[in-house]
């Protein structure tokens, strides 16, 4: 499958070391078509993804995100790796002088 190919969906990943929850939106109208847990290891996520209809996937930049890339594009996926940035902390305020 190439670049060219029609993506029917797109998948969400929320990783963590044990699960990955897949969230799963149709392109057309933007609804969520399907949710599961996965355990986040090669062999679950190859199951998973192998039998489905060329997605592009997003994930957020972490340890898992290189192999994941990796393997999704290898299944003919296009994958999309996001870098976020959380605020932990409010933003400080000056200090009047």
């Amino acid at each position: 499958m190439g670049h060219g190919s029609r993506v029917g969906q797109v998948v969400g990943l929320d990783v963590s070391d044990k699960w990955t929850q897949v969230y799963v939106l149709s392109m057309r109208t933007g609804t969520r078509v399907e949710e599961v847990r996965v355990r986040t290891t090669q062999e679950a996520l190859e199951a998973w993804f192998a039998g489905r209809s060329r997605s592009r996937v997003a994930l957020e930049v972490g340890p898992h995100s290189a192999w994941m890339s990796r393997l999704l594009e290898g299944l003919g996926h296009e994958v999309l790796v996001a870098l976020t940035t959380r605020n932990e902390r409010p933003p400080r305020r000056p200090i009047d002088t």
